[in-house]
């Protein structure tokens, strides 16, 4: 069993079912000469089963932590299903290269599309608006004299350092570097401190809505997942 690393963990989380991460290649093989077997499905499948035990990662499922209180962990799968890995497709008639390169084509517009790119960034960008408006709420809720542009100016560098994986959730480092922010602007460094916590606290209490809503929605998906298997 091994812990994902944070780079791991993060490009899982941003996955979702219209943005995936993953990497594919596509290998064109000649026709096989006189006297050599064709490559199949049944061969290439009992070739992995043969080699598999020399990448163990390729037996490896994630098993995620409860409430996602830290990152998942690999841990060996053992119903491995080579048949479910292994499958066979054919393009549709005449399946030349052609429409290999159609394919590729087509799947190359989706996930490089400047819409794509157009809404990842609408959502990145509204998203930091967010935590910098929170910020700027929670500063004048302790009568604290931050405006909303020098909250942009200070918050928006805080998070940044918080996320160095110096401590859980970025507590303590996020204080930190909340207290010098709130000092170089001429503020009331206590002002600052208080500030980063309650702003911990919200992020905590959201998280535990958003992570409600995720358990809520796989248990959803693992239903509809069984029914259509059945």
């Amino acid at each position: 069993m091994k812990q994902l690393s944070m780079t791991d963990a993060f490009m899982l989380a941003v996955e979702n079912e219209r943005q995936r991460l993953q990497m594919a290649s596509v290998s064109i093989l000649a026709p096989p000469a006189p006297g050599e077997s064709p490559v199949t499905r049944q061969g290439l499948r009992d070739l992995v089963s043969e080699r598999i035990h020399l990448a163990p990662a390729l037996r490896h499922k994630l098993r995620h932590v409860p409430l996602g209180l830290d990152y998942p962990y690999w841990i060996d799968d053992a119903d491995l299903d080579l048949d479910h890995h292994v499958r066979e497709f054919t393009l549709p008639e005449p399946g030349n290269n052609r429409q290999l390169a159609d394919a590729a084509v087509i799947a190359r517009y989706v996930f490089t599309s400047t819409s794509s790119r157009v809404i990842i960034l609408a959502y990145s960008l509204l998203i930091h608006v967010i935590s910098v408006s929170a910020a700027w709420c929670l500063a004048q809720a302790i009568a604290a004299p931050l405006e909303w542009t020098q909250a942009l100016l200070l918050v928006l560098p805080v998070l940044l350092i918080s996320t160095i994986p110096l401590s859980i959730a970025g507590w303590g480092t996020r204080e930190s570097a909340m207290v010098l922010a709130f000092g170089y602007a001429g503020l009331l460094e206590s002002n600052g401190l208080v500030v980063s916590m309650l702003f911990g606290i919200a992020a905590f209490a959201a998280g535990l809505v958003g992570g409600l809503v995720w358990i809520l929605d796989r248990g959803r998906q693992f239903r509809d997942n069984r029914q259509v298997a059945r």
